[in-house]
């Protein structure tokens, strides 16, 4: 069941007022493994934020991503369709959209932003959308099998690491 923002608390990212508290809520890096070992904080945290992304304006939240990286609005329609909407065959035969990850929801926010985007952030979107289209090509594919095909080329997790040992999300 989808959550609507205001029964559940969170409120629109739009709404300048209310972004001092959402990036709060958000975290913006404040958790690592030293604060939050077991990651209930990060999982917590991504969760909202998953929320408040399918919550917006889909076409704004597209929009924004596309005018901030150059990759064109339809390519940032078919990663945001990928990762925020979708279900997907998984190898234990189930079906369901991905679980909410707290580095990806700090890149699609940097992404949507504009703001001190990083090379793992572009990676990203990349993967997503070459997965995607591996996906749409073979509907039988599981998740596995298409996102270890996407990482020979975009390996978002190796950017990702790279970057951790500098920098918090």
């Amino acid at each position: 069941k989808e959550t609507n923002p205001t029964e559940s608390g969170l409120e629109s990212v739009e709404n300048p007022e209310n972004r001092d508290t959402i990036e709060k809520q958000v975290g913006y890096g404040a958790y690592t493994d030293k604060n939050d070992p077991l990651g209930k904080e990060r999982e917590r945290v991504a969760t909202e934020y998953y929320e408040q992304i399918r919550n917006r304006d889909r076409n704004y939240e597209i929009a924004a991503v596309s005018k901030n990286t150059g990759i064109s609005i339809r390519e940032v329609d078919v990663v945001f369709s990928h990762i925020f909407e979708k279900e997907h065959l998984f190898e234990d035969g189930e079906m369901h959209r991905f679980h909410p990850d707290y580095y990806m929801q700090h890149s699609w926010m940097r992404l949507r932003e504009g703001k001190n985007i990083q090379p793992h952030d572009i990676i990203l979107l990349n993967h997503e959308l070459l997965e995607a289209s591996i996906m749409e090509k073979d509907p039988n594919i599981t998740y596995e099998k298409a996102h270890e095909e996407a990482c020979k080329k975009y390996d978002y997790k190796k950017a990702l690491l790279e970057y951790l040992k500098d920098h918090d999300a």
